[in-house]
């Protein structure tokens, strides 16, 4: 990503069920815990962009617990915990689309990632060959393609699981903190 002259958010595919669009896993004590955000039942074949996040539940709150017990014991959640904490405090964003692209821009921020970050306008199966596609590379129901190519890093619960590397980026963060990004490039 950091050699990319830019990156292309894909805008106009349908959403797709049981991806990580709308979930992340972290590390707890008891495990990897699925986090998902709750998505209005109007979400199918529908445009990522319009499907609205469903705030009949308090997902925010439980996800920013789970982050908390999780996360707490970590060398730099207190440093971090500031720049994800209000995504997690009020019905702010009213579309996944918008509150993903926000994550994404503060997650980029931590970790140093300057390309520009393009949203597509319409959508085309193929992207060229100037272009890799990730689109449907990582699902949470297939293996990681990059599985074995990780390095280990130190994580909260790793005394009792051992290393997982299926984990939100913020695993990363919270756990590396500005060595995320040389972790990075390390994995590329």
């Amino acid at each position: 990503m950091r050699e990319a002259s830019r990156i292309l958010i894909e805008g106009k595919e349908n959403f797709q069920k049981q991806s990580y669009r709308n979930r992340m896993n972290i590390l707890s004590a008891n495990g990897i815990l699925p986090l998902s955000i709750p998505i209005k039942k109007d979400a199918h074949n529908i445009p990522i962009q319009e499907v609205r996040i469903d705030y009949k539940t308090n997902w925010q709150q439980n996800h920013w617990r789970a982050i908390e017990a999780a996360y707490n014991a970590s060398p730099y959640f207190f440093y971090y915990k500031d720049v994800f904490s209000d995504l997690y405090a009020s019905p702010k964003y009213n579309y996944l689309f918008e509150y993903n692209m926000e994550l994404l821009a503060r997650i980029f921020k931590i970790v140093s990632i300057h390309t520009e970050i393009e949203v597509t306008t319409e959508y085309k199966k193929g992207l060229g060959d100037d272009c890799e596609d990730f689109r449907n590379v990582f699902h949470p129901k297939r293996p990681l393609p990059c599985r074995n190519k990780l390095k280990e890093y130190p994580q909260v619960f790793d005394q009792k699981f051992g290393f997982n590397n299926e984990l939100s980026v913020i695993d990363l963060i919270c756990n590396l903190g500005p060595e995320g990004s040389v972790y990075l490039v390390s994995n590329h």
